[in-house]
């Protein structure tokens, strides 16, 4: 087939099968880039400021735990309740927070018992401080240790489960970028040494090809040449004679 081509449509061949491969392998890298910016998305719209929240969130409870726990022997209870009541108002917010990163079923089932437990928690906590409020310290600390302490440990686990579930996605979203990566990477080093490999093959067919034609020419001028002095010698001769 090669033989059939012109020189110009040798080297157009040439030139045109380098092109397509180099498109092909800037089709694959730009393939990779959607994925790994796809991935990147992902990580922060959902799993990253999820993980960020539920932490702060479970964060903020332990401290509340610990502030209910310190108005039972506190002089200025009204102070430690503020302090709650803010640290309530910062829980309420992180929970809006959160709700907007959700996205698949698993995570909003976990996070409505996580409400549910949590609705539990507060409304112990808030009868260990009527008791301690008004003074009674005996049945704070019953409701407390009896009450709120379970209730507390039973949020503790929905938030751990959370946390849990956060942190798989969180680390599943950098796997798939790396692996995109180094997908991506292979793929455009295979690549690149296929591109380079056909532009030799190629430039080589191509200067073989085009040396034979150059020969073919070559010895049909030196035969043409032959001839014409051979020619030239006759009608010499026949001049001479």
């Amino acid at each position: 087939a090669m033989k059939s081509l012109t020189l110009g449509q040798r080297i157009a061949l040439g030139f045109a099968t380098v092109i397509a491969i180099t498109m092909a392998l800037g089709a694959v890298a730009f393939n990779r880039f959607l994925t790994v910016s796809a991935a990147g998305e992902y990580l922060a719209r959902d799993p990253l400021p999820g993980t960020i929240c539920i932490i702060n969130i479970a964060g903020a409870f332990k401290e509340n735990f610990g502030l209910v726990e310190k108005h039972l022997g506190a002089h200025d209870k009204a102070a430690v309740a503020a302090q709650i009541e803010a640290n309530k108002a910062r829980i309420d917010s992180l929970l809006t927070d959160y709700e907007a990163t959700i996205t698949a079923a698993e995570d909003r089932a976990m996070f409505s018992q996580f409400k549910e437990d949590r609705g539990v928690f507060v409304n112990e906590f808030k009868a260990v401080l009527v008791h301690s409020t008004e003074g009674r310290a005996s049945e704070a600390l019953e409701q407390a240790e009896k009450r709120m302490e379970p209730a507390y440990h039973k949020l503790a686990a929905s938030l751990e489960q959370l946390v849990q579930f956060n942190t798989r996605n969180l680390h599943g979203g950098v796997a798939r970028i790396d692996e995109s990566s180094q997908h991506g990477k292979t793929i455009i080093l295979i690549g690149l040494f296929a591109a380079l490999g056909s532009a030799v093959i190629i430039a080589w067919l191509i200067i073989r090809s085009t040396t034979r034609v150059l020969a073919d020419v070559t010895d049909a001028l030196s035969a043409g040449a032959e001839q014409t002095a051979a020619a030239a010698a006759q009608v010499s001769a026949a001049s001479q004679s």
